[in-house]
């Protein structure tokens, strides 16, 4: 069981709501203070040997879930009692419980997983029945009114979006109809010269939600960003690193920035569990071969203080955790390849 432990912290006060842009409240850097564990993980080898496009994943009941993005299904399924493979569920397509591109996926606050499509702007909600071990498609919300959505979550009955088009708020609140209500959260930048779209575009992050608690881990900054949904408090994480946006706007409607060989990848996957944030750290340079593999999880508590910096012995892309105990992480190359660390 982790603890929190010491690490070069400095606690500061967050930004004001008369200010678009958030500063740091936690900034953190490596140092002894931060508890380092090494581990050697097993691989699980013929456990994904059925998966053909993997896009995000995260452990769900005892189910370890692997959105596709290739085969015509929408979720693949592992039993985590056994590390062996179950199925591929569901179909791609346009109709009532199909999408065309399954990406994230999160836990609601019935314990449902949720499953969105930013191309349709539709989420499917599925409710698993372990006595019958099948996955029932509970619920279908698609809001054609909406663009630019790349993450929708439904919490306590309503939906929450990040926005391509906008940078005055983090979040977006709708009813569940599509109708809007109110706007949440700051951007982490400063940079205001820079046109609205452009900096949402730039603030592009990874989000996870669960047990009350939403996370976004930053693309090409050092940022992550929680949100406390029970108290409405923010945090805001700077580290281990400290460097600034680096990307350039480019004059096509399509693509209203893009990276730079000087941009430098932050956060390119966080978790949430009962206890922890968990993030996976890159810090690497475009130029640099545009490796993705990385080693590096920092476990954070709820709180955003840090706790300790996990090194996996093999690279990856893209993980899971579960119930603390392990963690899941999908390795990216010829083929993909699943590894299994215990923490």
């Amino acid at each position: 069981m982790m603890r929190a432990l010491g690490a070069f912290v400095v606690l500061l006060i967050g930004c004001s709501d008369d200010n678009v842009y958030m500063k740091p409240s936690i900034l953190f850097t490596d140092n002894k203070n931060l508890e380092e564990e090494y581990i050697k993980g097993v691989e699980l080898e013929s456990a994904i040997d059925s998966v053909v496009s993997p896009f995000s994943m995260i452990c769900w009941e005892d189910k370890l879930v692997i959105s596709e993005m290739g085969f015509n299904g929408i979720f693949h399924t592992l039993d985590l009692n056994t590390d062996e493979y179950e199925e591929l569920f569901g179909t791609k397509g346009k109709e009532r419980g199909e999408l065309l591109f399954p990406s994230s996926l999160n836990i609601g606050d019935n314990g449902e997983l949720q499953v969105y499509d930013p191309n349709s702007i539709k989420m499917l909600s599925y409710q698993y029945v372990n006595e019958e071990n099948k996955y029932i498609l509970d619920e279908e919300y698609k809001f054609e009114n909406l663009q630019g959505v790349p993450n929708l979550f439904k919490v306590k009955n309503e939906i929450l979006t990040t926005s391509t088009l906008n940078a005055d708020y983090r979040l977006y609140v709708y009813d569940l109809n599509g109708d809007y209500k109110r706007s949440l959260g700051k951007l982490p930048i400063t940079n205001e010269s820079q046109p609205s779209r452009v900096l949402a575009e730039a603030c592009y992050a990874w989000p996870r939600y669960y047990n009350g608690i939403l996370v976004f881990g930053y693309y090409i900054a050092p940022f992550i960003q929680i949100l406390n949904i029970e108290t409405g408090d923010w945090f805001l994480i700077k580290g281990p690193e400290d460097f600034d946006f680096e990307y350039q706007i480019v004059p096509v409607p399509d693509s209203p920035y893009a990276v730079s060989e000087e941009t430098r990848v932050g956060y390119i996957d966080v978790q949430i569990s009962d206890n922890f944030i968990y993030a996976l750290y890159n810090g690497r340079y475009q130029k640099d071969d545009g490796e993705f593999n990385v080693n590096t999880v920092y476990v954070f508590g709820r709180d955003g203080k840090p706790v300790k910096k996990l090194i996996l012995d093999e690279g990856i892309i893209r993980f899971a955790v579960y119930k603390d105990n392990y963690i899941y992480g999908i390795k990216d190359g010829e083929e993909f390849r699943l590894y299994k660390y215990e923490i």
